[in-house]
């Protein structure tokens, strides 16, 4: 039968583990399916070839998200991978901000495709990575784990959000330095990984929660200019954090920025490719997630 791409929606769950229906929809890139890992304990017999039988013990989900970024659903994936922001602001125009925290609340995710309806509850996000050529509009990829995953018979009636973030909307700088008039792509990854907690008399695991541990990536291909970067060099060898910022911004209330303090990580002035007719410059910073802070801009009042 033909393949339905269906939907992607996620809920925030009031209990954690226990699924609500989805209120929060994406423009998925790709089909999202969601993996259940099973562990299978052996029950070892020397007179049966060794193994006697299987039996299931623990489970837990790991699946992948594509989306288009649009300003007020990225928030729900920022606030799963980092934990509730702190709000400010009156309606209709509200600022979160996101920094890592020691917990993050959970959701489920309702995905349907050509097979059917699967909700996946108890998820949260391990990492989180922004893509944005020149040539195209910005898009994310979430990595998350949860609970469990079950049928559902249901289906929603999606409503996704139709502003997105164009390459024109794009500010890039590394110490100080303003890159967006130079840059061809970037990714930015962040990162604050989440571990399984399995524990006796359930197979389904007692929480994931954030390891403690977390790192933000950015790598960005700009066009050389000798004056913007005339010195990434000697950033590279002096082996000292510079503060990097990466933004969209549609208009005053309506903008996704990312900052943190990072090293260089590679040397900058490694060819890229094989055209002759413009010298590039590869960007690799990378820096601890205690330094990381997002600000998103939107007419969202809360996560």
């Amino acid at each position: 039968m033909p393949l339905n791409f269906g939907y992607v929606g996620v809920g925030k769950e009031t209990t954690r583990g226990t699924a609500v229906a989805p209120n929060t929809f994406f423009r998925a890139t790709r089909p999202v399916a969601p993996a259940l890992r099973q562990e299978m304990a052996e029950v070892p017999d020397i007179s049966n070839y060794g193994v006697a039988d299987l039996i299931p013990t623990a489970r837990h989900v790991e699946g992948d998200l594509a989306v288009v970024v649009t300003p007020n659903a990225i928030g729900t994936l920022l606030t799963a991978l980092l934990g509730n922001p702190t709000t400010t602001g009156t309606a209709p125009n509200y600022t979160h901000t996101f920094t890592p925290k020691t917990t993050t609340p959970t959701y489920t995710v309702e995905a349907q495709s050509g097979v059917g309806i699967f909700r996946t509850p108890g998820a949260v996000v391990g990492e989180l990575e922004f893509s944005h050529a020149a040539t195209g509009i910005l898009e994310a990829a979430a990595r998350y784990m949860a609970r469990d995953k079950t049928t559902h018979s249901v289906a929603a009636t999606p409503t996704v959000e139709t502003v997105v973030f164009t390459p024109t909307q794009v500010s890039l700088s590394v110490d100080g330095v303003s890159l967006q008039a130079y840059g061809e792509d970037l990714r930015l990854r962040l990162s604050y990984p989440k571990e399984v907690v399995q524990t006796f008399g359930t197979a389904t695991p007692y929480d994931i929660l954030p390891t403690g541990e977390g790192d933000v990536t950015l790598e960005a291909t700009v066009v050389f200019d000798s004056t913007a970067g005339a010195n990434w060099l000697n950033r590279y060898t002096a082996g000292t954090a510079v503060p990097v910022s990466v933004g969209w911004t549609r208009d005053t209330n309506t903008s996704l920025t990312v900052t943190f303090t990072g090293w260089f990580a590679e040397d900058p002035y490694q060819p890229q490719n094989n055209d002759l007719r413009f010298a590039r410059v590869r960007l690799s910073l990378r820096g601890r997630a205690s330094s990381l802070q997002v600000v998103l801009r939107n007419s969202q009042a809360s996560y």
